[in-house]
């Protein structure tokens, strides 16, 4: 079963999981789809405790990270079992030139010189490379004329005929070398691409007609057949089966054999529906032993290919990568017909793990003793990169990463059952194993912290027990409204002219206090904004307690002083974080040089000591920001100001010992600041997912689905039922009895909006009826979109699942036609959606008639409940819902 059926018998509570004693996950990289993934986190997560695990696959790179998420999950001991070599080998070729060309043998070495010659091949190379040795030969021959003039053209040409490689191969005959020889194939150069109108590997059908014939001729010579050739299209598929219409690659028994199993597969079928243009077409190449595989065929055409292939009947298969998941079918030769495929958003080379998932269908245990896998690099001039190649064939598959994400059928399933609340299914997904797996760490020094804040006690002081901890506050509140202050001033055009070359500042370095003045001006952009500052405060930095004080001016009289001599001073430009900036002073160090050269002490006596004599002169104020005019800054100097007043205000000032005593009120707020952070990481609040929760169950709320105390109305138990389709719109749509005045065929017919999203170029003919059932449907889409748009739940209508913009309603006419009872090979000219769709359409079609009958007995709705069954009798027939050959 799918990983979706598994989890709505999860969520319902089906007696059957409590009898199922183990799940095994084939292809659990599947984690990673964008689409799926979350499926499979959910499944792993709500599995019982009884039931045992086991997980496949054959590109998971991070299998440690996994197993120990699954084990912290399940609270289960998780055995990792690999096999670190492949029991046949692979090796890899380039096709280029009728040949192949090794770049990596069994040993997973690569071999660049089997890439050269294919690189030399593909551009031509090789044909001037032996032109010019026939030119040589000629020259040998007596070809050559030294009569002061060049070369003899008639000899020329006449050597060239005789030495060169191959009868008109050298390009020395009548018409000169613009003209194609007879034995010469076209140049492939920059015209060539420029014709096929794409570069990067997507070749013309017509370039692909040539090299599928010569590869799989040359295949079949060397005794590598039967092999699976990958194509990312479904229309290249039959496009390249084409190519082959000349080819027969079956003996009579061999032919005898595939007619007898394809007759007594089509037995189940309808007379009418046997005669299908596809099923004719599939015929006609399995009889010749040529397969194709995608999921445009029908599936029972699919299954036969599966089992031909298998028996080895088929030889030469074209399949799209949907054949490498979970078909265990291997081969003797993999061939992949380019390198770079469209992933729904961009072209891009194919990733280790595709390619791996791939070339793995080569080898067949106990019959071949290597398996090979050939890159057929049609319409390039020129082999795919070395390092792309690498990356591709030797390269690490893509880890492991959480696609795990809240929908809203997830979060009123978790609300209803009260078994599993949504925190704790955000804090067990995949995507929080990092912060979970640390959760005993922060424990321990939660523990830690709480032993150090008990031992530390501030000694009794009659004049700081006053208000030492508001003083301590109010510094601590100065300074990150310091930080504050100087990221705004220099996002500010006027600000940053402040923050100007030679301008002393003060900051702090590793929690000294020391000062420089800024050798650039401005700040460096990044993550971690940095300023470039020429330092020159004390060469050897060691803390002290005033340097824990914020950069006050009742506070500087307890600062450290400044070196009074050049020679005491660290002298070197460096570069010193924001965040660690103090204060931008009013002073300016005025002298005409660069400054690096204050490295020079004399000078440097000259213009810094005068500065250094004491921290309490005017030169070391703040600057004055009165310039300033934008809001935000001047909200944030009216915030400091008031800190300041606090804490100037404090008579904790007065005592002798004042400074000893904020150290340790600081030691205590940092350990109680540390506990506090630690306490915040180990909070539920701290889950990435939470704000994504909290605006989905706002929409929930606004649309009645769940009321303010979070509990499930009728709405949202409707939605619970719906998983195959929009469980949103498609409820608002029967609570607002919209599907009431429609005849069954016209229900089943709006409802594959819902699953279908595939472009086509034709627009579907609607009945008066179907029209206003599809503005119906629009209507209440938009009404929802605008919900979730207002919540932040999605930036724009374009991101969820639009039934406006995107081709959602090409299957209307199509499901409407065959629900009344038209046959398949009349509804398939309706559309240009190939078949394979159709019947997925309609087949998803079932299971979401089946979740609307079941919404409309939970709402007490028996003509509805009618109208659904009856629809679903009308889908329910023919070729797609033939039984599958396997059962």
């Amino acid at each position: 079963m799918t990983t979706e059926i598994l989890r709505s018998m999860l969520y319902r509570g089906a007696d059957l999981i409590r009898d199922v004693e183990f799940v095994i996950f084939d292809e659990v990289h599947y984690v990673n789809d964008l689409e799926r993934g979350v499926v499979w986190e959910e499944v792993i997560i709500m599995l019982p405790e009884h039931v045992t695990l086991i997980l496949l696959s054959a590109t998971v790179p991070n299998t440690y990270e996994f197993a120990s998420w699954v084990g912290r999950t399940k609270k289960k001991d998780i055995y990792v079992i690999s096999t670190p070599k492949r029991p046949v080998p692979l090796e890899h070729f380039l096709w280029a030139g009728k040949s192949m060309h090794k770049i990596v043998d069994a040993e997973k070495r690569f071999i660049e010189s089997g890439w050269k010659q294919a690189d030399d091949i593909l551009s031509g190379r090789d044909k001037v490379r032996a032109q010019k040795e026939a030119e040589a030969k000629a020259n040998q021959r007596g070809g050559f004329v030294d009569r002061g003039r060049g070369q003899s053209q008639r000899g020329a040409q006449r050597g060239a005929q005789r030495g060169g490689p191959q009868r008109g191969g050298g390009g020395q005959q009548r018409g000169g070398p613009q003209q194609r020889g007879r034995g010469q194939p076209a140049p492939r150069g920059i015209g060539n691409i420029a014709r096929t109108g794409r570069g990067g590997g997507r070749t013309t059908a017509a370039q692909d007609r040539n090299i599928w014939v010569h590869l799989v001729l040359h295949l079949k010579k060397e005794s590598m057949l039967p092999a699976c050739i990958f194509v990312f299209s479904k229309k290249r598929c039959e496009e390249n089966a084409d190519s082959l219409s000349n080819q027969d690659f079956c003996v009579a028994s061999e032919k005898s054999s595939i007619h007898m199993l394809i007759e007594k597969s089509l037995a189940r079928l309808k007379v009418e529906d046997r005669r299908l243009p596809q099923i004719r077409r599939v015929r006609e190449l399995l009889s010749r032993g040529i397969g194709v595989h995608h999921g445009g065929l029908l599936p029972i055409i699919k299954e036969i290919v599966e089992i031909l292939f298998a028996r080895g009947l088929v030889k030469v298969l074209f399949a799209t990568e949907t054949f490498a998941m979970g078909l265990n079918l291997p081969t003797r030769t993999v061939v992949f017909s380019g390198f770079r495929k469209h992933d729904g958003r961009q072209f891009r080379d194919l990733l280790p793990g595709e390619y791996t998932q791939m070339a793995g269908r080569a080898g067949r245990r106990g019959l071949d003793t290597v398996g090979s896998v050939i890159i057929a690099t049609s319409g390039r001039d020129e082999a795919p990169p070395i390092w792309a190649l690498k990356k591709m064939i030797l390269g690490d598959p893509t880890k492991l990463r959480s696609q795990f994400r809240l929908t809203y059928n997830m979060i009123l399933n978790l609300l209803r059952v009260e078994a599993l609340k949504i925190e704790e299914m955000i804090k067990r997904s995949f995507s929080e194993n990092a912060t979970q797996a640390l959760l005993p760490e922060h424990q321990k020094q939660v523990q830690i912290s709480e032993a150090t804040l008990e031992k530390i006690t501030r000694e009794p002081c009659a004049i700081c027990d006053i208000d030492l901890e508001t003083c301590h506050r109010a510094s601590v509140e100065f300074g990150r409204l310091t930080v504050r202050l100087h990221t705004l001033l220099l996002a500010s055009p006027v600000g940053r002219r402040l923050f100007a070359t030679k301008r002393v500042v003060v900051y702090r370095k590793n929690g000294v206090r020391t000062v420089g003045m800024l050798a650039k001006e401005g700040v460096s952009g990044g993550a971690a904004p940095s300023l470039q500052v020429f330092e020159f405060g004390p060469q050897s930095l060691v803390r002290h307690p005033s340097d824990i004080l914020p950069y006050l001016p009742m506070f500087r009289h307890y600062f450290v002083p400044l070196p009074r001599l050049a020679s005491d001073m660290h002298l070197k430009t460096c570069k010193v974080p924001l965040m660690d900036l103090e204060c931008v002073t009013s002073a300016m160090v005025k002298f005409g040089g660069p400054p690096y050269a204050l490295n020079n002490k004399k000078i440097a006596n000259k213009e810094l000591i005068p500065l250094a004599s004491s921290w309490e002169k005017a030169e070391w104020d703040e600057l004055d920001w009165g310039r300033m005019k934008e809001l935000q800054v001047i909200e944030v100097l009216n915030e400091r100001q008031q800190q300041l007043e606090i804490a100037q205000s404090c008579q904790c000032f007065q005592c002798p010992q004042f400074l000893k005593h904020f150290e340790m009120q600081h030691d205590e707020w940092q350990v109680k600041e540390n506990i506090s952070q630690l306490k915040q990481l180990m909070s539920d609040q701290n889950l990435q997912l939470l704000p994504d929760y909290e605006q989905r169950l706002q929409v929930l709320k606004d649309l009645g689905f769940v009321d303010e105390a979070c509990r499930v109305q009728l709405k949202g138990k409707v939605a619970c039922e719906i998983h195959s389709a929009d469980e949103l719109v498609l409820t608002e749509l029967i609570l607002e009895n919209v599907l009431a005045e429609y005849e069954p065929e016209e229900i089943v017919a709006l409802l594959s909006a819902f699953v279908f999203e595939e472009k086509t170029e034709n627009a579907p003919t609607l009945t008066p009826r179907l029209e206003k059932g599809k503005e119906a449907i629009i209507d209440i889409s938009n009404r929802v979109n605008d919900l979730q748009v207002k919540h932040q739940v999605i930036l724009s209508s374009e991101d969820a699942g639009d039934f406006e913009s995107k081709p959602r309603f090409n299957l209307v006419e199509v499901v409407y036609e065959w629900a009344r009872g038209m046959s398949f090979n009349r509804i398939t000219d309706l559309t240009d959606v190939m078949e394979g769709t159709i019947v997925r359409v309609i087949t998803r079609l079932d299971e979401t008639c089946r979740e609307v009958k079941s919404a409309a007995k939970l709402v007490g709705d028996p003509s509805l409940y009618t109208k659904m069954q009856t629809a679903q009798e009308m889908i329910k027939r023919d070729v797609i819902f033939a039984a599958s050959l396997y059962m």
